[in-house]
């Protein structure tokens, strides 16, 4: 029991420090996504729909590949913890938030 106890606060902390790195990220963004729309010219006006390209700029390949690790990281570490069901509430409230600032930053 203590073990998984032991492990469970191990993951605990693993996401606590994942989820403050990406909200650090998320702001960063933010700040400068922001800064950009106040550096683009007026007469530029809002950008134009994206064109889809074959495989993608590296940026957006980049962004996928970090997309796909960090879901199997979580999915593994959350399968591999025996979490409670607090636990798991409280990863599934974590998940909800960051999508909610990606929608917010992605707008």
């Amino acid at each position: 029991m203590q073990d998984l106890s032991a492990l469970a606060g191990e993951i605990q902390t693993e996401v606590r420090g994942s989820v403050r790195d990406l909200k650090r990220e998320l702001r960063e963004a933010t700040r400068q996504t922001r800064q950009t729309r106040w550096d683009r010219p007026a007469a530029s006006g809002p950008p134009g729909p994206a064109t889809p390209t074959t495989g993608g700029p590296p940026l957006l390949a980049e962004f996928d590949k970090r997309l796909a690790e960090f879901t199997v990281e979580v999915g593994a570490l959350v399968r591999a913890g025996r979490l409670s069901d607090t636990q798991l509430r409280t990863a599934i409230r974590v998940l909800d938030g960051a999508l909610d600032g990606l929608r917010r930053l992605l707008r």
